[in-house]
Parts: C-alpha cells; structure tokens; sequence
C-alpha cells in the first residue's frame, strides 16, 4: 500500500484486487533517575503520534489525546521500579502507562505488544475499573493476581483509590522478574506474574482525552535473566509518516479532500478520489528505505488481496509467490524493503517478494499511498531510511557546574534481526570537523560504511561523537615528538564519547566481543587515549596518525592494534606512531604498523580504502569474552 517509487508507478505495498538522554544507564539496585528530564522529551521517541501529541510544560508531559498511539522509553528496561504522577484533565478522560512493550505497533491497533497499566477516569463495571487495573494486551500473557469475574487476562484493584479529573494521582510500578505491582496513592491494589514479554520498553498512551504526567523516575533492580523469547525485539529507527490527525507530509491535492481521510490512528480511503492523480504521494523523496505499513479491506468487499496491480512491463519480475491470498475483512502488515534496485516484500511476516531486481529504478523518489477503486483502511505508516545516521544529543551531568551537552551520529544495520547482535565501531573525527552541527563528523569512515555496499558487508552499528570546536578528545599538543602522560582524568570531550558509546550499549544489541575503535588525527589521539583507559571493552583499535602515552602500553599489549601514519605527515609527527608501537611490542604486544611513504597528513585515505584490508582486518577481530568497562 506504500511504496518509494522513485519517479515511477511499480507496486502497491499492501496487495489489492484488480498495498535523554543520559550519558549512562540508570545504576542497577542504585538510586532513583529521572525518566522524563521536566525540559523535553529527550530519552522518549514518538511510536505513531502527530508531533504534538505529546510536549511538555511547566515540568509535565502534556498529552492532547489525539490520535491514540504511545510514546516509548529510548532504550529497554527489565526489572524496576517506576514512579509517576498523572492527571485526567476532562472527566471520563482515558491513557495508559505500558510496561515491557514492543518497540512498535501490533499489527492493525495503535498499541504496542505490553502489559498495561490502566490510567483511566470515571468508567467502572464489573469488567474494568478506573482504579489500576493491570492487563495483558495484543499478544502479551500474564496471570492476575485475582481471577477475572468473566476470566479476562485482567488483574482488578483490590480497592478503589484513583482520585477523578483534575486531581493527581500517584503510581508506583514494580517490574521484578516477571511480576508486576501496582500501588494507586500509596497501597498495593492489582498486580501479576508469570508476564511475557518481561524485558521491554516504557510507553505513555494517548487515547483520547488530554492527560498530565509529572515526576517520573526510575530505579533499576538487577537482572533475572529474562530469556530471548520473554524480551520485546530492540528498536529500529523507524518514523511515523501519517500523524494520526492530518495529512501533514504528504502531497495533498483537493480532490482528495473527503475521501483520504485521517480518522484518528486509522486513515480511511473510499476509493474515490476527485483529483487527477488519486494515489497519495509522500512531500519527501527517499532512497534505500524500509517502510511498515497495516491495511485492511473491507469484511464485505468479497475481495483477496491478489492479484497484485502492476504495470505490464514489471507484472513479470515481481509477482508474489505462488498461492499467496489473504481474506478480507482482518488486518494485515505489509513491511517492504527497497534496496537499489532490489525489492522485497513480507506480508504478516511470510516472504512474498524475495529480492527481485527492477533494473533502471531511480536512486530516489517519493513513497505512494496507492489508488484503489474501493475503500481501504490504513495504519502505522512507518519509514527507516537505510544508510541514514540518526542525530542523538544527550547531557552529562554537570562539569564545573555546568551542563554539557553530548552530540553525536548513528547508523543501525538495515535490517536488526531478533536475538542478533552487531559489532559497533566508534570513530572519532580530526580538529577540522570539529563543530556544532553534529554533521562534520561523517566524513571518511563514517561515509564509507554507511554506502550500500559496506552495509552489505559489514552489518554494524557506527556512532560518530562530536567535539566543541576549540576542544580536543585529548589535550595534546600534537606537534609535539614527545609521549605526553596520560590525563588523571579523561577531558570534557572524551566523556562526550564515552557516554555516546554507553548510550549505545544501553539501546541497541550490541556484540561487545566486538567493539571496534578508530579516529584520525585529533581522533588519532583520542583513540590512544581511549584504548588505554578502556582496552578492557575493545576488540581492537586503529589510531590513525596519532600518538599517546607510552608508559600505557601494557595496558595495551594484548588489544589487537593496527596504526597508520604517513612518513612525510607534517602536523604530526610519524615519531609519535612509531614510538607508541614501539613501546606496545616491547610490553609483549603484537601492534601492526603501517607508515606511508611519501603520504602526508592525510593518511586516513589511504587505511580506510578496500585496497588497505584495514575493514577486513577489523570486523575479523574478537575478544574471547565481551568487553567491560
């Protein structure tokens, strides 16, 4: 039903008939953190919502209501306890907190896979109350602490306590090992065991009606060792591109109007269009993408979801596999990947377009909402731009009093598979693209590995910090020949890095047998220093025309090491490379060492090229056990 067409009309995505940010972990068994920080919503990521759905105020995450979809937790969280105070603004007002949610929608819903913790005002029968109910939703399993009265997976308060609109209410969430425990104003009412998933993502919902939650904090408890299947599948970044309350985004022409018609989380189409061009198109052109979408044909519509509607001159390279037909009436999930040239399609999970080329398709072009004659219902419009480096800021806490705000880029593999984890290579960049943007930092490596090409053959995740201009990662001089011992304490900077590299631990499946460090220049330097403070987490290092402390190599004799320099590199002098090798192989190490001849200061060309072996030679490397800190 969604499709980058890339300037030509190839294939509905959903078949029709003739488509926070903090820079460490909260302390496991330590104090409580702040979940939401009271200024923005750094740490959360809007699932399925409009932009303003939810914000914040006065200290408080405001949500309007509308459309009904969730924002979640940036990162995942297994045993708890969570602390919240929320407020219905209009009687009869209905939200929701989530517990070890799913990153994502389930199929054909604006929920998420979870157990829910309910947040609801004045609506009270034998089935539900609005006192903190606690229940399995969309595929989750649980057993109530007291049977339901009719056997719903649905665990009633042992007594009202929730106060009505317009009052705050307080929650306090025990997530332990599969069981969750509800106190409503200060006592235990509702709980439950034996959940599934139990590893998971925090979400606030939106269902309605406006809602206040303030003073959210968080203490993690140590781990029970949730098993792969009771852990929700890690994040990818992908974005809404319907917002659930208008067309924003996409190319709206009035004959539309009254027929694409946003309807809360569902966007309903009646087949009949009055504009020239009746399919929907996106404002936006994309390139190697991902897109989710969830469709449903009408119960009554007497239609399958095939044949496929193609143009003749593509019918033959891209036609489903044989027997594939889905009855009307249900929902289903279309996820399509468009790589190149090649395209391939799931359908609720089952491969029905396995790779096929379209020779001649567009690098770029926009994403279709395809035309059909007969009505359609949408939902979860979503996109993951493949080869993309996602923009993360996040603040440490105070240094000399002040706060000091981490920048840097991401790159995911295109596809994280569940129960796969991916090498992460930290690079860290030279003075000249030192700076604000959180841009100039990609240059050299970090393009490289983000072409198709090396994304095919090294699947990572890559995080490029960035320094403050007229900083360094190590205060240095760099034209100096002489070994410079190493800080008490790493610089301002150097933690901007680190707390980038436990960010990325803390949120994606990373392998930390295999941890790959590389900077040139400046980040030469840094890389030095950071190996020697950490070598314990990395499986290897490349400093590229750089120098460190000498009197560090034994800390760095059993961390595989290639370093580069150019002999004739006049900003840094080659001694320092060599001195520093010099002295790791004296400790017992195994350094490689490659200097350039003829090859100034730009030495990086020439070891981040194929013809170097460095990638080759990184990716192979492992530590016997995962790297710590």
């Amino acid at each position: 039903m969604t499709f980058p067409q890339r300037c030509a009309t190839i294939l509905l995505l959903a078949p029709f008939s003739a488509a926070s940010s903090r820079a460490q972990n909260p302390g496991v068994d330590g104090g409580q953190v702040p979940l939401f920080n009271g200024k923005n919503l750094d740490g959360w990521v809007n699932v399925n919502c409009a932009p303003d759905t939810f914000t914040v105020a006065d200290g408080r995450i405001a949500s309007t209501g509308v459309p009904t979809g969730i924002l979640r937790s940036d990162r995942q969280y297994e045993n708890f306890e969570l602390e919240l105070e929320w407020m219905h603004l209009r009687p009869l007002g209905n939200a929701g907190l989530f517990v070890w949610s799913q990153p994502v929608t389930a199929p054909g819903t604006p929920f998420a896979q979870a157990i829910e913790v309910q947040i609801l005002d004045g609506r009270n029968s034998e089935n539900y109350t609005s006192h903190g109910d606690v229940f399995a939703i969309h595929g989750a399993d649980m057993t109530p602490d007291r049977p339901h009265p009719n056997g719903w997976n649905r665990c009633l308060p042992s007594e009202q306590r929730a106060k009505p609109a317009g009052e705050w209410n307080h929650y306090r969430v025990v997530c332990n090992g599969g069981r969750v425990e509800l106190a409503v104003n200060g006592k235990v009412v509702s709980g439950a065991s034996n959940c599934t998933p139990r590893h998971g993502y925090i979400c606030l919902e939106s269902e309605g009606s406006p809602a206040l939650f303030r003073n959210i904090r968080i203490r993690e408890l140590p781990s029970s060792g949730a098993t792969a299947a009771q852990r929700a599948r890690h994040a990818e970044a992908f974005r809404p591109l319907y917002t659930g309350v208008d067309l924003a985004g996409w190319k709206h022409d009035a004959g539309h109007a009254g027929h694409w018609e946003p309807t809360d989380w569902r966007l309903v189409y009646d087949g009949k269009s009055a504009a020239d061009e009746k399919s929907l198109w996106s404002e936006r052109d994309y390139g190697d993408v991902r897109v989710i979408c969830d469709w449903r044909l009408p119960r009554d519509s007497g239609e399958s979801a095939g044949p496929w509607t193609l143009p003749v001159d593509v019918r033959r390279g891209v036609m489903p596999v044989d027997g594939f037909e889905l009855a009307p009436g249900e929902w289903h999930r279309s996820e399509i990947a468009m790589r190149g040239d090649v395209l391939s399609v799931d359908i609720d999970g089952a491969r029905v377009i396995d790779g096929t080329k379209r020779p001649g398709v567009a690098e770029r072009g926009p994403i279709l909402l395809q035309h059909r004659d007969g009505p359609v219902e949408l939902a979860s419009v979503l996109v993951k731009e493949l080869g993309v480096y996602q923009s993360e800021r996040f603040v440490l806490s105070p240094v000399d009093g002040q706060e000091v705000e981490g920048r840097y880029r991401l790159l995911e593999p295109d596809f994280v598979e569940p129960g796969v984890e991916y090498p992460l290579v930290v690079f860290l960049h030279g003075a000249g693209e030192r700076g604000t943007d959180n841009a100039k930092q990609l240059q050299y490596l970090p393009t490289a590995l983000a072409s198709r090409e090396k994304r095919d053959r090294f699947p990572c995740y890559v995080i490029a910090p960035q320094c403050d201009p007229e900083k360094r990662w190590a205060e240095i001089d760099r034209s100096s020949k002489k070994s410079v011992p190493l800080a008490a304490e790493p610089s301002t900077m150097m933690r901007v890095a680190i707390g980038a590299i436990q960010r990325t631990l803390a949120r994606h499946p990373i392998d930390r047998r295999r941890v790959y460090l590389t900077g040139l220049s400046m980040g030469g330097y840094g890389s030095w220093d950071l190996a020697a403070r950490h070598s314990q987490l990395f499986a290897a290092a490349v400093p590229i025309c750089g120098g460190g402390d000498e009197a560090q190599a034994p800390r760095l004799a059993k961390l595989p090491i290639w370093a580069f320099h150019g002999d004739a590199d006049a900003v840094v002098p080659p001694e320092r490379s060599r001195t520093m090798v010099a002295a790791i192989r004296a400790a017992g190490g195994e350094p490689r060492y490659s200097e350039l001849p003829g090859v100034g200061h730009d030495s990086w060309k020439t070891a981040y090229r194929d013809e170097s072996g460095l990638l080759d030679w990184l990716f192979a490397q492992r530590r016997d056990e995962p790297g710590v800190w």
